[in-house]
């Protein structure tokens, strides 16, 4: 276990113990995070709470402050009281309700929130379903039948993350113990051996020799046969004792590997997004802010090309959303082909994607967007017995030609939307 993961787990148990916490996940997740924090560890991909909310308006999140809503728990709650509001007042005035739109951006917003942090392919199963469904027909949201499914799955999710957190720290606090015990135990055999040998240096001090005296001789002969013996039933003890502690701690070391992978496993997961593999939203905005630090130090450049796929509306509606998932996937794939070492690629939203070139001019990025254009449009999307025609959409932006990081994001934003305005299928 590497030094710094130990000193906070040992820091959290210490923390626990002294103010009397029971162990429960929230308590030592809490905990967890306040002494990451003390020891520098950035936690930020752990703040899921703060990722939902950025989705909503700032009233909604003065609203989320007012009723103290700290955790991801307590979010699920408040969407769910929130739609039950929204559902009686739609019944108790003459109102339409929420625009197909909305509906469809708090099914999308409910859907992302359902996951679980960790691997539960049971729910994973359910949720998935009740995506589809609610693709297919977005009237069921109103459904009392539905709503109690999204509620029992909120509380799956709390439970099934609940355990599997449990779990891990369980294993954390049996690896820590365990480290303990093997400390105690070879500090403890240790002096047992010390002592060994002191009372055989004391014996070997006190052996005296008289001169023509056989039977002295004799007794020393026997006395350093009996010194041998202790001698070589220490080593014996040594040695068994050491295999056993070599096996202990080859043991530890697996337990250790294994939760390194969890958590490293874990960490991709928070970073890639599950439908197209390419880099989620939140990675992106690292990337821009680590990409403008370096700038600002040493101006290294580097462009922004925003790209968004022409009509997929229109897919979805003609060939359905397994069609529109499909097209996603192929097109994410092309575009990391071909982009390849020159950058990386993020989806943004939707069927919008987002392309980093760090060290690259308006016009090599150009150029490497065009090549991708060309191939795209050349090339033919297949789903089942159906041909779909992709094109795209693309702006591009320099870093060196804005004063602030925002507003060069924002042209690359201006940029898209003005090639769409002028006819699509075009990069500007």
């Amino acid at each position: 276990m590497p030094a710094a993961i130990r000193d906070i787990v040992k820091s959290v148990l210490e923390y626990l113990k002294e103010n009397s916490l029971t162990p429960t996940p929230e308590n030592y997740k809490r905990v967890f995070y306040e002494q990451a924090q003390i020891h520098g560890f950035d936690i930020s991909d752990c703040d899921r709470l703060s990722t939902f909310a950025n989705k909503l308006n700032q009233e909604e999140i003065l609203e989320l402050n007012d009723k103290n809503i700290v955790d991801i728990d307590s979010l699920f709650d408040y969407v769910v009281e929130k739609l039950r509001e929204k559902e009686n007042s739609i019944l108790s005035s003459s109102s339409t309700g929420l625009s197909k739109s909305t509906v469809e951006k708090i099914a999308s917003l409910m859907i992302s929130a359902l996951a679980p942090v960790y691997v539960n392919d049971k729910l994973d199963k359910d949720i998935n379903k009740l995506n589809k469904m609610l693709k297919s027909d977005l009237s069921i949201f109103n459904k009392d039948e539905v709503q109690d499914n999204i509620e029992d799955y909120i509380l799956k999710r709390k439970y099934s993350d609940k355990n599997v957190i449990s779990d891990k720290t369980e294993k954390l606090n049996s690896i820590v113990c365990s480290m303990g015990d093997y400390i105690q135990n070879s500090v403890s055999k240790s002096d047992d051996s010390l002592n060994e040998l002191d009372n055989i240096l004391v014996d070997l001090e006190q052996l005296t020799l008289k001169e023509g005296d056989i039977s002295s001789l004799e007794l020393i002969r026997a006395d350093m046969v009996s010194i041998n013996k202790n001698m070589k039933d220490i080593v014996t003890n040594l040695s068994e004792n050491l295999n056993n502690e070599k096996n202990e701690v080859s043991s530890l070391r697996e337990k250790v590997l294994e939760l390194e992978e969890n958590l490293k496993n874990a960490k991709v997961e928070s970073s890639t997004d599950f439908l197209t593999g390419s880099f989620t939203r939140r990675e992106f905005n690292k990337r821009v802010k680590k990409l403008n630090t370096s700038y600002n130090k040493s101006k290294n450049d580097f462009s922004i090309i925003y790209i968004d796929l022409d009509y997929f509306k229109r897919v979805n509606d003609k060939f359905g959303h397994d069609a529109g998932d499909e097209v996603l996937k192929t097109f994410s794939r092309v575009l990391k082909q071909k982009i390849a070492d020159n950058g990386d690629v993020f989806r943004y939203g939707g069927e919008e994607f987002v392309v980093l070139l760090p060290l690259k001019n308006k016009k090599e990025s150009k150029v490497i967007i065009e090549d991708v254009k060309e191939h795209i449009n050349k090339s033919k999307f297949i789903y089942k017995d159906f041909t779909i025609k992709v094109t795209f959409s693309a702006g591009v932006a320099l870093r060196s030609e804005h004063r602030r990081v925002d507003d060069f994001i924002k042209e690359a934003d201006r940029l898209l939307y003005k090639a769409k305005e002028d006819g699509r299928d075009l990069i500007h």
